[in-house]
């Protein structure tokens, strides 16, 4: 019975680690589109209103 829970135990752990570095590659990936997204609209707003037309 106990070498079940212990292996319970490890099972949950293990899992426990993937879920959060799961979570914490996503919130990363979301980061870095938000990031990439910010940076390219103002780059591109920039770039648009250097080449508006009056």
């Amino acid at each position: 019975m106990s070498q079940a829970m212990t292996s319970l135990a490890s099972f949950w752990i293990v899992w426990g680690t993937l879920n959060l570095i799961a979570l914490a590659l996503l919130i990363l990936t979301l980061l870095a589109i938000l990031a990439f997204a910010l940076i390219g609209g103002a780059a591109f707003d920039s770039f648009r209103s250097s080449f508006s037309m009056g």
